[in-house]
């Protein structure tokens, strides 16, 4: 009776109304479940940070994520140099050369704002805001598939699928040595190599990831939901001010997520003679124009920023013949969910439609960073697969057939990765292996402590690639070499550097690599000795201010 009198109201209440009274309604039945998984999504991301202070290696630091954690120092070297300055905007310290400041990695900064206002160190407040951001990936992840699914199986299904798989690389190991004793290179050419744990490809390693992207995800999916309320006569304003902060945040997808509403509005406009939605997308249309004027100006432009963020940045997507591998069940089982919701006669339908297509086509843009113009595919891709796999459960049973054997196999399907990774993941947070996932060694974290004590600003740091990226995090000032993507030039520089560290260069070619450099402090620790070693006393330029756990720091001797 109750659900009958819902549906009567729903029925008789106006676009708006009712988009609101199906919100209210699918939250009413998915809240228990839902904070059910919020909290499995929390307690399991925060299981390798717990196995790594309980059963990590004492020896080692480590700080900031655990997926793709190379790039946290410049997040931290944002944190700190907003902490100290007066100044939104950052320069790039991985590189010596000139440039402009610009403004980029703006929640880091404005954390290190907060941290400098509160007189705290920026990681006191890193790690909280992290977990700040899970909670609003996964809420948003739910608005998303609450949006576009009616059936609370359906949707739990897509969450689950969105939040927690990771394609099908982890069959892929069996695989190839399946089709290599079956003497089949042809078939064996056609699979990827192994794992692929882009980020664009799952929504569980965004999870894991650093706190800007899973906003950037957050936002990307939030925003779809608020364009189809100001559609129905809701505020216009919540998406313009999402679209903003999308574009401030994370501008690699914006302008697929501005075009694909924007498809869908002239549609509308075309075939229904709707004005509001094109309407209501026109102001986030025109705030979101000055950033990806700014940005598209800077990475294409500007001497240096194009030849390093952009050129270096090198992210193709993987091939349309195999991009079924890395997104695994979800996209092998979305064009049948697609079939059946033919001919998208919702709106919202077809906007998930467009979604998924024309994001995918975005993909293969002639563009460097390929990869990131797919962010918020695969949690697209879930809703839509969630209904395939409903309707074929519902279609076995018609037919007499048990789905339990069938729901056990796509089990197999769409686990096993997610399980192979995480406990990879786990291994390595504990022992740092196969994934070296701790930064470096407490005697060089000590070194470093001491030179960002001893340095300034203007100084800079010859020392191998990894070193250097570190020490950016923690150093006032400048590195030769560092970041592949944020150092220009990269690897020419990190060939200057395994030449300067390598025990048979000559003194004097040691030298001139030393002042074409121009590094005005050498640290000389565990991984530059792995690349010769070198005996650095010999070079009369040096003078070593700093010596111990097996690091020493030279001062460079001007003039010398």
């Amino acid at each position: 009776m109750a659900v009958g009198l819902h549906d009567a109201r729903v029925a008789t209440a106006g676009p708006a109304r009712a988009a609101a009274l199906l919100r209210a309604t699918r939250l009413g039945e998915d809240w228990r479940w839902l904070s059910a998984s919020v909290a499995l999504l929390l307690a399991l991301t925060a299981l390798p940070y717990l196995v790594a202070s309980v059963a990590g290696r004492q020896d080692l630091v480590r700080v900031g994520t655990f997926w793709f954690f190379r790039d946290f120092s410049q997040y931290l070297a944002a944190m700190h140099d907003a902490a100290s300055s007066s100044s939104w905007l950052l320069h790039d310290r991985f590189s010596a050369e000139p440039h402009r400041a610009i403004l980029m990695y703006v929640p880091y900064v404005a954390l290190g704002k907060l941290a400098g206002l509160l007189g705290s160190d920026p990681l006191t407040l890193y790690y909280p805001f992290e977990v700040l951001a899970r909670v609003a990936l996964a809420l948003a992840l739910y608005g998303f598939v609450a949006t576009f699914l009616d059936s609370a199986r359906e949707r739990r299904l897509a969450y689950l699928l969105a939040a927690f798989t990771l394609g099908l690389g982890g069959w892929v190991l069996p695989a190839r040595l399946l089709l290599g004793a079956a003497g089949r290179p042809d078939l064996l050419a056609r699979l990827p190599d192994g794992v692929n744990v882009y980020l664009e490809m799952n929504s569980f390693g965004v999870f894991l990831s650093a706190p800007h992207l899973m906003l950037g995800l957050a936002l990307t999916l939030v925003i779809p939901c608020l364009y189809l309320r100001a559609a129905t006569g809701h505020a216009w304003w919540p998406l313009a001010l999402a679209t903003l902060t999308l574009g401030l945040v994370h501008p690699f997808n914006l302008p697929v997520v501005v075009f694909v509403l924007g498809v869908d509005a002239l549609w509308r406009l075309a075939r229904g003679r709707e004005w509001r939605a094109l309407l209501a997308l026109v102001p986030a249309g025109l705030l979101a124009a000055p950033v990806l004027a700014y940005n598209a100006w800077l990475f294409s432009v500007d001497p240096f920023w194009s030849g390093t963020y952009s050129k270096q940045n090198l992210m193709p997507s993987p091939s349309p013949l195999t991009a079924w591998v890395d997104f695994g069940l979800v996209m092998l089982a979305a064009p049948f969910g697609l079939w059946l919701w033919r001919p998208w006669s919702l709106p919202r339908r077809r906007l998930l439609a467009l979604w998924i297509v024309l994001t995918f086509a975005w993909m293969y843009a002639p563009v460097l960073f390929q990869r990131r113009l797919g962010f918020g595919l695969q949690p697209a891709l879930s809703a839509v697969a969630a209904v395939a796999l409903i309707a074929m459960q519902g279609w076995l049973r018609r037919q007499r057939i048990a789905p339990r054997p069938v729901n056990y196999a796509l089990a197999l399907l769409a686990v096993p990765t997610s399980v192979l990774v995480f406990a990879a993941l786990l291994e390595s947070a504990a022992t740092n292996a196969p994934t070296n996932v701790y930064l470096w060694s407490r005697g060089e974290q000590a070194a470093a402590d001491w030179l960002a004590a001893h340095s300034g600003a203007d100084d800079v740091v010859l020392s191998s690639i990894e070193t250097g990226n570190g020490l950016v995090g923690w150093i006032p000032g400048r590195v030769v070499v560092g970041h592949i993507v944020a150092t220009l030039d990269a690897s020419t520089k990190e060939t200057l550097a395994k030449r300067f560290f390598a025990a048979d260069t000559p003194a004097g070619e040691r030298g001139a690599l030393l002042a074409r450099s121009g590094a005005t402090y050498v640290f000389d620790g565990p991984r530059e000795r792995a690349l010769g070693p070198a005996d650095l006393r010999t070079l009369a330029s040096l003078e070593p201010l700093y010596a111990r756990d097996g690091v020493t720091i030279y001062r460079v001797r001007r003039g010398g």
